[in-house]
């Protein structure tokens, strides 16, 4: 398995944010890398270890940790 994280938006997928995690340690620093990011700009919640939500201007927005099948 590999990691990537996810961007939902109003609660549908975006997008996938950055590059593929070969282990879930890594996804799990760059979420915490994201979280510190975005908490200069916005209220962010780490709901879970593997997601994090925030609201961007009314806008319900979340990114998680998400497996994807390697190929």
């Amino acid at each position: 398995m590999t990691y990537r994280l996810a961007f939902y938006e109003n609660g549908k997928f975006s997008s996938y944010i950055g590059p593929v995690y070969d282990r879930k340690d890594s996804a799990l620093f760059a979420l915490g890398e994201t979280y510190a990011d975005l908490s200069t700009l916005f209220h962010v919640n780490a709901d879970g270890p593997d997601f994090l939500t925030y609201d961007r201007y009314g806008t319900p927005c979340m990114i998680r940790i998400e497996e994807v099948c390697s190929q």
